[in-house]
């Protein structure tokens, strides 16, 4: 078993801002048992390779990157980060987006609730693009946000990414991997996200 959780996000228009933001809020974490595999859509800028470079030193070989140039973004860099990653490099996956914050603790509250009989944690989370309410997470369609779950990356793999389109992408593969999972789902009820 490898208990480390991997992250998978996308990143487009060189957005240096948000990506400070989410890969900042990753060194913080209290818990540093995660990597992250980030796909960038686009060629990248000068001020954007730097960053990139920063980060992969600061983040000690816990941060893998790759450009693309293919005129896609989201969901369908998303499916080829999934398809590509190996479970052996950690048996948890969130996916995510590139400028999204996440509390400090994240990763610890989920490696301590993630037991031999869960697959499936989700949590609660803030929504900047609604005024930053508050959004009790359920885990279906509409009633969550990518960034809000975890999965066990082996049954993420199996259930695969299966809708690449705008709506509701998240809850549908969510809904996919409900169908192969076998074990329980966990509820933290602590706003771990910010969704930006």
């Amino acid at each position: 078993m490898n208990n480390k959780l991997q992250i998978i996000s996308v990143f487009s228009k060189n957005d240096i801002i948000g990506l400070n933001v989410f890969v900042n809020s990753l060194l913080a974490q209290t818990n540093k048992n995660w990597l992250l595999n980030l796909v960038h859509n686009g060629v990248p800028t000068a001020e954007t390779c730097n960053l990139i470079s920063l980060y992969q030193t600061k983040c000690d070989l816990r941060f893998q990157y790759m450009a693309v140039d293919t005129g896609y973004w989201g969901h369908l860099n998303r499916k080829k980060l999934l398809d590509e990653t190996n479970p052996s490099e950690g048996d948890f996956l969130l996916i995510t987006n590139h400028d999204s914050y996440y509390m400090p603790v994240m990763v610890e509250h989920v490696l301590n609730v993630f037991k031999e009989n869960i697959d499936l944690v989700y949590f609660d989370f803030i929504h900047s693009h609604q005024g930053y309410q508050y959004y009790h997470s359920e885990p279906f369609i509409s009633k969550i946000d990518w960034g809000a779950f975890i999965t066990r990356t082996e049954i993420a793999k199996k259930s695969g990414l299966n809708n690449t389109t705008h709506y509701c992408a998240d809850g549908i593969f969510l809904e996919d991997y409900k169908k192969v999972m076998t074990k329980e789902m966990v509820h933290i009820p602590l706003p771990l996200y910010v969704h930006n």
